[in-house]
């Protein structure tokens, strides 16, 4: 067994103490277990923040049935939900956005911060890219998505849930360019009374 000494803040210290602790471990195991997980993780192409993010999302999914399915399975169902009854479908979509949403709030109310929080939820979902910006205007913001599936019918589908998320926080998507796996939405903060302003 190798010794090496290293410094770390003493407030990570005091974190990384009490963690141990929390897991009937040594300093010097919990150390090994931490080090190792992080080394396999970088060696394999993924960083820490990799690892962070997978955490936000669990913490997430942990409050809603998820189920997991390939995309291409994910495409074929949206393409037959939404050429058999697309008004139920994209109504489907809201809410399931409007309720993740609602999660979302309880873990910030800002939409600043949203934009990183987002970003690690939809790593669960078929969506390869994440992007939130504000805009020139006051109050407007800019969302762009790549990987929104790999027809029309999932890039609907995806926009729906996101119209769903984005209602939650009082914002109101005003125009919007859809295309097979991409899409880039505008969006204003609307003028509603069950919306509390920040």
């Amino acid at each position: 067994m190798k010794r090496a000494n290293l410094s770390v803040d003493s407030d990570v210290f005091e974190k990384f103490s009490r963690a141990s602790k929390s897991q009937n471990k040594t300093i010097q195991g919990f150390a090994n277990e931490a080090l190792e997980l992080a080394s396999t993780v970088c060696l394999s192409g993924g960083s820490i923040s990799d690892l962070k993010r997978l955490w936000s999302a669990y913490q997430l999914i942990k409050n809603i049935d998820v189920i997991t399915l390939p995309s291409d399975f994910v495409d074929e169902i949206n393409e037959k939900l939404v050429n058999t009854d697309e008004k139920w479908t994209m109504d489907a979509y809201y809410r399931l956005g409007s309720n993740v949403g609602s999660l979302l709030r309880l873990m910030t109310e800002s939409i600043e911060t949203l934009s990183s929080i987002a970003a690690d939820f939809f790593i669960l979902l078929p969506v390869k890219h994440f992007r939130m910006n504000a805009t020139d205007r006051e109050g407007a913001i800019q969302v762009d998505i790549v990987g929104a599936g790999r027809n029309l019918e999932s890039a609907k589908c995806t926009l729906e849930f996101l119209t769903g998320v984005l209602d939650s926080f009082g914002f109101e998507i005003t125009r919007s360019d859809l295309n097979v796996g991409t899409i880039r939405a505008w969006a204003n903060r609307a003028k509603r009374a069950d919306y509390r302003e920040d």
